[in-house]
């Protein structure tokens, strides 16, 4: 097991004897993420380029990691989606706010700690049904470097990639391996810009690639 301090358990195994704490503080946090992101979304200035792109029915959203936060205020209604995510005990506040905002599944895996069986899992939800936002250059990086998870989805399940490109002004650096920008209620901008969607023919995972990274670097205008 990785030693570090943020792995030492599992959001499904942590000791009983530190639930009588960890459960109201993972609700706690999850209630000052929910709100900050409701105030953030109500104040910040965001533009929406592409929309028609978001009304594909079906799809696998992707992004960079760096951009989570921006996603999630910018859209924000994730009812009949299923995401992959981080199965550390700190992390479940995030899934406390994931199940708020109406994220149906949550297959719980990163690199190292069940990322394949829970990628195996997704994309069989994403087949029963479900959509997915996908994150190619997480858990930890390097940053903006694609990996497999995201084309091996789409050609799994016959759905396209729909590129999601964020330019931002005025936020939060909160440095870290993705130098994640975090928006500053009333006071930050950006633009989201939705690309088209990208399917993906069995054998053509590398032109695929190609122009999903394009895409999510805006390479293509």
């Amino acid at each position: 097991m990785n030693s570090s301090w943020k792995s030492w358990y599992r959001v499904d195994n942590v000791p009983k004897r530190w639930l009588p704490v960890y459960v109201p503080i993972s609700y706690f946090v999850a209630a000052l993420m929910w709100s900050y992101i409701r105030l953030a979304r109500w104040t910040c200035r965001f533009t929406v380029v592409g929309k028609e792109h978001l009304e594909t029915q079906r799809y696998v959203w992707v992004l960079w990691h760096e951009h989570v936060w921006l996603s999630w205020i910018s859209l924000g209604d994730w009812r009949g989606q299923g995401w992959l995510n981080h199965p550390y005990w700190y992390m479940r506040p995030v899934h406390l706010a994931a199940r708020w905002d109406g994220v149906e599944t949550l297959y719980l895996g990163s690199s190292g700690t069940g990322g394949r069986e829970a990628l195996e899992a997704m994309i069989a939800g994403v087949r029963r049904g479900e959509n997915t936002m996908l994150m190619p250059d997480g858990p930890a990086g390097p940053r903006r470097r694609v990996r497999p998870g995201a084309v091996l989805t789409a050609v799994a399940t016959g759905l396209p990639l729909v590129p999601l490109r964020f330019q931002v002004k005025r936020c939060w650096n909160l440095g870290g391996w993705d130098e994640k920008p975090l928006p500053i209620p009333f006071v930050s901008r950006w633009v989201l810009t939705v690309g088209a969607p990208i399917t993906v023919v069995p054998g053509e995972e590398v032109a695929a690639t190609s122009a999903l990274v394009k895409a999510l670097n805006g390479d293509c205008e």
